[in-house]
């Protein structure tokens, strides 16, 4: 997936891409956007707070993979899940924050939205960040569980 520099925000998690192999595939390590510039993004691992951080490791904007959004991921931005007994979609729900923003389950796909307002589909980690800001004013924090 190429990313546009209008849906990145300082703060969202993303793999850098490994350039220095044949094959270019993401490391993954989540690392978090600490600067954003024209053509480049700069990098710090989660945990570090950028006012305290004096190496910041360079990325271009196509050298920076998006975190697909998983039940793990989930789980790691704080998730919990509750299972939806009936025959009507979803199948799960996921609740974070005493319900600020809900995601709907069916099958493997992630959604927010409801009946009214239709469904949109989450497919990545900082799509996630970026709706739950949106909506609560927070960042959607990440545990690494390690």
């Amino acid at each position: 997936m190429r990313l546009s520099q209008n849906e990145i925000r300082i703060g969202n998690l993303f793999y850098p891409i490994d350039r220095d192999k044949e094959i270019h595939v993401p490391i993954e390590i989540p690392m978090k956007i600490s600067m954003i510039g024209l053509l480049t993004v700069s990098m710090i691992w989660p945990d570090q707070n950028p006012a305290q951080v004096e190496i910041h490791t360079q990325y271009r904007t196509c050298d920076v993979s998006p975190i697909p959004l998983t039940e793990e991921w989930l789980i790691k931005l704080k998730y919990v899940k509750y299972t939806h007994k009936s025959n009507e979609l979803p199948d799960y729900k996921w609740f974070c924050d005493g319900g600020t923003c809900v995601i709907s389950q069916v099958g493997s796909r992630l959604y927010y939205g409801g009946m009214l307002a239709g469904y949109k589909g989450l497919k990545y980690v900082h799509q996630l960040q970026n709706l739950y800001f949106v909506l609560t004013g927070k960042e959607l924090n990440y545990e690494s569980g390690e």
